[in-house]
């Protein structure tokens, strides 16, 4: 499941230069898990500030042990095959909702919500807007919503969500009409977004961001 929810958020990020991806699924080996981080070929960071999350420095190599090796399973996806199954299974109306490249199930949201789990439901809704408790299924949508009622903006503590949220279209990855969105895009568009000729702006965003 970890591979393949990556491969809809690095697509609709625009992170893909190519129409096939390959996806690679292995469990690593727990002793050398550590193995790695110590000598920091591995490397951990909280996305989000909630999940920790492994990623594999530049230029550093994996050599898989041979337990490791009985545990991978690749997958070649394109965007005309299994893109929009993945985005459908993954979807507003089953029950997920989005918090950057981490997967919120909201089945699995009972009467007391673990703190971290508030955390991640308050950024997706952040993220893709009230908009989408409209695609959730009923009973998920009626869970939901008394949940909110705790963060009304008038009480302590409070929130103030936006219907279609801060995030550009084509960042929702709940709506699984984002896949036949993409799909309908050319590898042209999608280079010419990616790599863009630098204006110099950007670098005044991040630094007016940053104060």
């Amino acid at each position: 499941m970890k591979a393949v929810r990556q491969h809809p958020y690095h697509v609709a990020e625009q992170h893909v230069k190519t129409n096939t991806v390959y996806l690679l699924s292995i469990k690593p080996d727990a002793n050398n898990m550590i193995f790695r981080i110590g000598n920091r070929s591995w490397t951990t960071f909280a996305r989000a500030g909630l999940t920790i999350q492994i990623q594999l420095e530049e230029r550093a190599s994996w050599l898989f042990t041979a337990t490791e090796l009985l545990t991978q399973q690749l997958w070649a996806l394109n965007r005309e095959q299994g893109l929009l199954d993945i985005f459908n299974m993954l979807s507003w109306s089953n029950n997920f909702i989005w918090s950057y490249n981490t997967l919120v199930d909201l089945s699995t949201v009972g009467d007391e919500i673990p703190q971290h789990l508030i955390c991640m439901l308050q950024q997706a809704i952040q993220y893709g807007g009230t908009q989408q408790l409209e695609f959730l299924p009923e009973a998920t949508r009626t869970k939901i919503r008394m949940v909110l009622n705790k963060w009304h903006p008038l009480l302590e503590g409070g929130q103030q969500f936006q219907y279609f949220g801060v995030k550009t279209l084509e960042r929702l990855r709940g709506s699984s009409t984002l896949a036949t969105w993409l799909m309908e895009q050319s590898a042209d568009d999608y280079l010419q977004q990616q790599y863009r000729e630098p204006t110099g702006m950007e670098d005044n965003m991040e630094e007016n961001d940053a104060e």
